[in-house]
């Protein structure tokens, strides 16, 4: 992974899902842009709720891997003397306890 080289072999199940969140991310926004976002009668279409809730669920894994520009800098700022490896071990580790 030498774009983010801290995550370990047991992130690959949510890796996975981030990439599977971007893949219906991208197929709901297509969705959107042909059919647009409202109804015949001016109300937002269901699909715009569901769009958002996969986009912040994508945001949730993206800081769970370390993936989001505060996360990295979180990590960065843990690492201090630690490789990034350590650091995102650390943060998982507050996290859960």
């Amino acid at each position: 992974m030498a774009a983010a080289p801290w995550i370990a072999r047991s992130d690959l199940s949510m890796v996975r899902r981030y990439a599977e969140m971007q893949i219906l991310i991208q197929s709901l926004y297509y969705e959107i842009h042909v059919h647009g976002m409202l109804l015949k009668n001016r109300q937002p279409r269901i699909i715009l709720d569901t769009y958002r809730r996969m986009v912040q669920t994508q945001a949730r894994l993206a800081d769970s891997l370390g993936l989001s520009p505060l996360a990295r800098k979180q990590l960065a700022q843990a690492a201090q003397g630690d490789d990034l490896a350590a650091a995102m071990a650390k943060r998982v580790q507050r996290d859960e306890g």
